[in-house]
């Protein structure tokens, strides 16, 4: 029984992994952003620019300690045409009230839940890269330093091809 568990257990943690880039793309230029004026903005607007989008949530610890790194990397990026988004499905008052209080330099936006259960998104933080073609090219799930050299330079390749 032991044994059934720990392979269980595996094969599960294994479903949830994703290729990067095959689960999104073609019908991501018709995602919907509400910002927190409530002014809309579609995924198709930003084509053409490399949109490093990262799905978080205000309950979410690992989601709210990576977001200083990401700071750090949106402000890096700052002169390059990359759009950093930090997405999330509650209540945009409770959105406001955070970004109000940490004044990153990134947008928060508010996406739709359905979005998050069609594209499969049941690990928070999850994020996304999207190239300038509209394509996901690179996924990551947890919580990571993004102010880390490797991913600095893995996002400026992907914003300069």
């Amino acid at each position: 029984m032991r044994l059934f568990i720990i392979i269980f257990s595996i094969a599960l943690v294994f479903s949830n992994c994703k290729n990067s880039g095959s689960s999104a793309s073609t019908d991501l230029e018709d995602l919907i952003f509400y910002k927190l004026d409530g002014s809309e903005i579609a995924l198709g607007e930003l084509k053409g620019k490399t949109v490093f989008l990262n799905f978080w949530a205000t309950w979410c610890r690992p989601c709210v300690s990576e977001m200083p790194s990401i700071d750090e990397m949106a402000k890096l990026f700052k002169e390059q045409d990359v759009v950093f988004l930090a997405a999330s499905y509650e209540d945009m008052d409770k959105v406001k009230s955070f970004a109000s209080y940490y004044n990153y330099s990134f947008e928060f936006v508010k996406i739709n839940e359905e979005f998050m259960l069609n594209y499969d998104i049941a690990s928070l933080p999850t994020t996304w890269v999207i190239d300038k073609n509209g394509e996901v090219v690179w996924e990551e799930i947890g919580k990571l330093d993004w102010s880390e050299v490797s991913k600095v330079e893995r996002l400026f390749n992907i914003a300069n091809n």
